[in-house]
């Protein structure tokens, strides 16, 4: 009986530690997935920011295009004149 309630108490112990064991592992798990979630974050936030400033760069490209082109047209019709 004796013997029967040592090994018991063993078992609740190491289930015990087992349990303390795997609370740490939740805790560094979430401690990642907290630092993964602030980086996405940071990382959508940069790609928004760089987006925005393709397309502002990308639309002022078309301008300076267009105007080199209107700047060639008028000097090819004054050169047709």
């Amino acid at each position: 009986m004796e013997t029967e309630i040592r090994l018991r108490t063993q078992k609740i112990q190491d289930q015990l530690e087992n349990i303390r064991e795997k609370n740490k592992t939740i805790e560094i798990l979430q401690d990642e997935v907290s630092t993964l979630q602030l980086e996405l974050v940071h990382m959508e936030e940069k790609i928004s920011n760089l987006t925005a400033e393709n397309s502002q760069l990308v639309q002022r490209w078309l301008k300076k295009m267009n105007e080199e082109a209107d700047l060639i047209n008028s000097l090819n019709q004054r050169d047709e004149k």
